[in-house]
């Protein structure tokens, strides 16, 4: 693995060999499946926002916290994802969940093929979060939000006892409902969906109903979107 270089981040210092590569890719599994940085997922939580210990809308943050902590280098802030998604949902009138001993998903081991592990990490979170009484999931991650909805099934053997949700199908449900109104703001816009949400979920038009309530006919779309959308 080479990391590729991104416009305006710091080259890594050291070039890294076939070896260290492997004990790279071993590193950030054992974090992302283990309590490391569970104290990292609880800095997200904003002086303002509302959260819960039980409840029946849980967040499931997913590997956020973690690639905050650990690719410091490329200067992201990717909690700003989990605190927007927190103040989104306060905004809806929801007090969500929030789980320190939450674990990856377990997407990127499945798909690595070690499915063992992966449906270990199923097991483990769905305990955790039946354990908090939710009955609706929301994520801000569409990698999250299908392997949740279309993977722990595969991997258990069993439905998962709760409903998951992308953040996008949730938001669309509360101005749907006229839980949630949107300001309008100025610029052309467009949106790039992801192969997850759109082709493997059939999610297309619920992130497009709220770009349009803020952008109205200044939301333009790619040649290819939708299910056709060109991969990430």
């Amino acid at each position: 693995m080479r990391l590729a270089p991104i416009r305006g981040a710091r080259k890594p210092e050291v070039q890294m060999s076939p070896l260290i590569d492997i004990i790279f890719l071993l590193l950030i599994f054992y974090a992302v499946t283990t309590q490391f940085v569970a104290d990292e997922r609880l800095k997200l939580k904003l002086p303002e926002a509302k959260t819960a210990e039980e409840g029946e809308l849980l967040y499931f943050t997913g590997c956020l916290p973690f690639y905050d902590a650990y690719f410091t280098h490329l200067e992201m802030d990717t909690l700003n994802i989990a605190r927007d998604t927190l103040r989104l949902l306060n905004a809806a009138g929801e007090t969500p969940v929030l789980m320190a001993n939450e674990l990856c998903c377990g997407h990127d081991l499945f798909w690595s093929g070690d499915e063992e592990n992966a449906a270990r990490l199923a097991e483990k979170n769905l305990a955790a979060i039946a354990a908090r009484g939710a009955k609706r999931v929301v994520t801000s991650c569409p990698e999250c939000a299908h392997t949740l909805r279309e993977l722990y099934p595969q991997l258990t053997g069993k439905e998962t006892p709760f409903e998951v949700l992308h953040l996008s199908q949730l938001l669309a449900e509360k101005r749907q409902a006229g839980e949630l109104k949107f300001s309008r703001r100025g610029g052309a816009v467009t949106y790039h969906d992801s192969c997850r949400l759109a082709r493997q979920l059939d999610v297309t038009e619920a992130p497009r109903e709220t770009l349009r309530e803020v952008y109205g006919d200044e939301l333009h779309e790619m040649e290819h979107h939708g299910k056709n959308a060109v991969c990430c």
